[in-house]
């Protein structure tokens, strides 16, 4: 790759300055990679199975590794991954993420920033992913959140009784029995 070009798989593209747009170009070869996974992605196949058979295939990921089903799919809320990467339908977002430095260890800690804080850019053609593409994509991940609604409630809700010290019951009845007035547990 030359200076210049707009590497589609790297998630470094959207931490790069702002610069010219004409700078920018797109990698057709990665870009053909991007296509397939929005379009298997939209067909139905999972992330997982989209990283296996492009790993099957020896096609590289990011740095040259592996794929994985997270590089695919990523977190939609902070943007990361192949089916969040909005600089794919033509809209370069920068301050997305804010790093804060935690003091007891010093390490850094990525925080989404409020969309208020977004610099949001169109970005000219060529787009690698058109529009009804990206929609279908973004129809089937809120599908999929939908389906699975109850299961990452539950998953929330196990994480604030964690925080308020609550531990699970080592019986498989646990949350089984809940009074209707109250909501507590039936101790078994």
């Amino acid at each position: 790759m030359k200076k210049g070009d707009l590497a589609v798989v790297s998630p470094m593209v959207i931490a790069w300055p702002m610069m010219r747009m004409e700078w920018r170009r797109v990698n057709e070869q990665e870009a053909i990679i991007v296509r397939r996974i929005f379009a298997a992605f939209t067909k139905g196949e999972t992330p997982g199975a989209i990283a296996t058979a492009l790993n099957h295939e020896v096609i590289p990921g990011l740095a040259g590794r592996p794929w994985a089903a997270s590089t695919i799919r990523g977190h939609k809320a902070r943007g990361t991954g192949i089916l969040n990467n909005e600089l794919y339908r033509g809209v370069l977002i920068w301050n997305r993420l804010g790093y804060h430095e935690k003091s007891e260890t010093g390490n850094r800690q990525a925080r989404r920033n409020p969309d208020t804080d977004w610099v949001t850019t169109d970005v000219p053609s060529p787009h690698i992913i058109e529009g009804p593409l990206w929609q279908a994509a973004k129809s089937r991940q809120q599908e999929i959140k939908l389906r699975y609604k109850r299961v990452s409630e539950g998953v929330q809700t196990s994480k604030e009784s964690g925080a308020r010290g609550v531990t699970a019951s080592a019986s498989n009845f646990y949350r089984l029995l809940i009074c209707a007035q109250c909501g507590g547990d039936f101790a078994m």
